[in-house]
């Protein structure tokens, strides 16, 4: 005897929409959740991105001016949060947090 199973097929192309002179733009993982969103400019990475780990936690953030690398950075991998600064799409400046790090005090 066998016995089947029916599974709905899930989409992982890209996603595209038109929002005036912008288009945001959406990637997938395999399952189907996020992986990545953010914006394009005249073919060009502009605005906000974000990445996402296959949880859905960010562990990107950055930001782009017409494909240039602009302001903070932000990054998570394994505890560790790093702060990446850029002016005229060079690294001005790091930093980096851990679970030991205290980053204000009361």
């Amino acid at each position: 005897m066998f016995s089947g199973y029916g599974f709905a097929q899930v989409s992982v192309e890209p996603t595209y929409e038109k929002q005036g002179d912008i288009v945001s733009v959406t990637t997938y993982y395999e399952d189907g959740s996020v992986k990545e969103q953010g914006f394009y400019k005249d073919k060009k990475l502009h605005g906000e991105w974000s990445k996402f780990n296959r949880n859905g936690d960010k562990i990107i953030l950055a930001s782009y001016d017409n494909g240039r690398k602009v302001g903070t950075w932000m990054y998570v991998n394994n505890g560790v949060l790093t702060q990446v600064d850029y002016q005229e799409n060079k690294i001005a400046s790091v930093y980096e947090w851990n679970n030991k790090t205290r980053v204000a005090i009361n």
